[in-house]
C-alpha cells in the first residue's frame, strides 16, 4: 500500500479534490433548494446577512472551480500528448496552467462585481492560494521552458500537491462549518 501511495503521491490529493468537490456539489444543491438559485444571480435580492453573503460568494468560487476543474484537466492532457517540439509543449503547458489562473480570477472578479457580493473568508484565501499556483506555473515556464532546468521540479510537483489538499479544506470550510451550525441549532431547538 505504501507503495502505490509513493507512486502516486500526486494523483492522490488531485482525486481526493475531485471527489470531495463532488460532495460540495450536494451541498450548494441543497442550498440551492432552501434558498432558491436567484439568490446567487439576482442583485435585486439583498444579501441581509453575513451568512448570505458567505453563501453567495463560496457558491462563486465554488462554481468556478468546478467547472475550471472539468476544463484544465483535459487541456493538460491534450497539451501533453501533441506531437510538437518537447519545449513549445512545455511553455505551452504552463502559459495554459497561468492562463486558466488568470481567467479565474477574472471569473471571481467579475462575478462578484456582477452580483454585488464582497469576497468571503474562503473565497479571498483561495484567491491567495491561486496567486502562489501562478507565480510557481511562471517560474517553471521560464526555468523549464527557456533556460531548460528542473531546479524548481520538487517545489512544483510538492506545491501542485499541497495546493489541491490546501484547496480542498478551504472549500469544505464553509459547508462544513454551516452544516455543524445548523446541526447545532437543531439540537439546542429539539432540546428546549
Amino acid at each position: 500500500m505504501f507503495k502505490f501511495i509513493a507512486e502516486n503521491y500526486n494523483v492522490i490529493p488531485f482525486r481526493s479534490f475531485q471527489f470531495f468537490m463532488t460532495m460540495a456539489l450536494f451541498y450548494l444543491i441543497y442550498e440551492v433548494k432552501c434558498h432558491g438559485a436567484a439568490i446567487f444571480y439576482d442583485r435585486t435580492i439583498e444579501l441581509k446577512t453575513e451568512t448570505d453573503k458567505n453563501l453567495v460568494s463560496w457558491g462563486i468560487t465554488f462554481s468556478i472551480l468546478y467547472i475550471m476543474q472539468f476544463a484544465d484537466n483535459p487541456m493538460n492532457h491534450a497539451i501533453i500528448d501533441l506531437d510538437v517540439d518537447y519545449l513549445f509543449r512545455r511553455k505551452l503547458f504552463y502559459l495554459m496552467k497561468m492562463g486558466f489562473g488568470l481567467m479565474f480570477f477574472i471569473s471571481l472578479y467579475a462575478l462578484h462585481a456582477l452580483r454585488g457580493c464582497s469576497f468571503s473568508r474562503v473565497t479571498r484565501s483561495i484567491f491567495y492560494l491561486y496567486t502562489v499556483l501562478i507565480t510557481i506555473h511562471f517560474l517553471q515556464f521560464i526555468l523549464r521552458g527557456y533556460i531548460e532546468t528542473d531546479v524548481l521540479s520538487p517545489l512544483y510537483r510538492l506545491n501542485a500537491m499541497l495546493s489541491y489538499f490546501l484547496v480542498t479544506i478551504t472549500m469544505l470550510s464553509h459547508p462544513v462549518s454551516q452544516l455543524y451550525c445548523r446541526h447545532k441549532e437543531k439540537v439546542r431547538d429539539d432540546s428546549k
